[in-house]
C-alpha cells in the first residue's frame, strides 16, 4: 500500500511540474517574444542662473603682514545669461556689473574712503564691467574684466555645491593701473593701513569670490 501511495504522490508531482513548464511555454508562444525588463525613466534637467541670488566677496590686505580686510558687494547684476542641460555651461558668456558704490565691509568710514579715495580716482568706475568669455574645463574658466578703463583677463577656478557655483580668482589692481587710487587710499586710511613694524600698507593685490544660484529644471 505505501508503494502505491509513494508512486501515486510522484506522478502528481510530475504532472503538476509539467503543466507548469507547459502554461509558460504557452505564454512565451503567445507573445512571440520574451518579456523585456522595465526600463528606467530618466528625466531631462536645465539650469539657468539665479540672478537675483548673485553674492560676491572680496578679500583685501593690509600692514606688511598682509592683515586681511574683508567685505562684500551689495549689488551685482548679471545679464546675457543662457539655459543648460550642464551647470557649468549655464554660466558661459554671463555678464556681470559691480556696483561699487555698494561696497560694504561693516564699516562705514572705511567704505566711505574706499568708494571716494580708491574707486573715486579710477576712470569710468561708476561701474565694474565684466563677463566669463571661456569655460576651459569643469574647474577652469577665463573672465574678462574692465576697470579704470582698462580690460584685463584672468583666470578663475570653479566649483559646484548643490547646485550653486562659485568663481575664485585673485587679482592684482596694478593690472588696470591703479597705483594713483591705491596710493590715496593708503593716504586716507594711514592710520588703520600702519603696522606694528611702522609701515603703512595697503596692497594692490585682493581675493575675490562670486556666489551664482542657479535654478534647476526637469522634464
Amino acid at each position: 500500500m505505501k508503494k502505491i501511495l509513494a508512486l501515486f504522490s510522484a506522478m502528481l508531482f510530475i504532472g503538476i511540474t509539467g503543466c507548469t513548464i507547459k502554461t509558460d511555454n504557452a505564454n512565451q508562444e503567445a507573445t512571440g517574444k520574451e518579456a523585456e525588463p522595465t526600463k528606467a525613466i530618466v528625466n531631462k534637467c536645465t539650469y539657468s542662473v539665479n540672478n537675483a541670488t548673485a553674492k560676491l566677496y572680496w578679500t583685501a590686505y593690509k600692514h606688511t603682514q598682509k592683515a586681511e580686510v574683508k567685505g562684500i558687494m551689495d549689488s551685482i547684476v548679471l545679464t546675457n545669461t543662457t539655459k543648460d542641460e550642464n551647470i557649468l555651461s549655464a554660466i558661459k558668456g554671463t555678464s556681470f556689473s559691480i556696483f561699487p558704490n555698494s561696497v560694504n565691509s561693516n564699516d562705514e568710514g572705511r567704505d566711505k574712503k574706499i568708494r571716494e579715495n580708491f574707486f573715486g580716482n579710477m576712470e569710468n568706475t561708476d561701474i565694474i564691467r565684466g563677463s566669463i568669455i571661456e569655460l576651459n574645463n569643469d574647474t577652469q574658466a577665463q573672465i574678462e574684466v574692465t576697470l579704470n578703463g582698462q580690460t584685463v583677463t584672468l583666470p578663475a577656478t570653479m566649483v559646484v555645491n548643490n547646485d550653486i557655483i562659485q568663481l575664485r580668482c585673485e587679482i592684482n589692481f596694478n593690472n588696470w593701473e591703479t597705483t594713483k587710487a591705491l596710493s590715496e587710499l593708503n593716504k586716507a586710511c594711514e592710520e588703520k593701513h600702519t603696522g606694528i613694524d611702522g609701515k603703512s600698507i595697503f596692497w594692490p593685490e585682493a581675493k575675490i569670490l562670486v556666489e551664482v544660484n542657479t535654478i534647476k529644471e526637469c522634464l
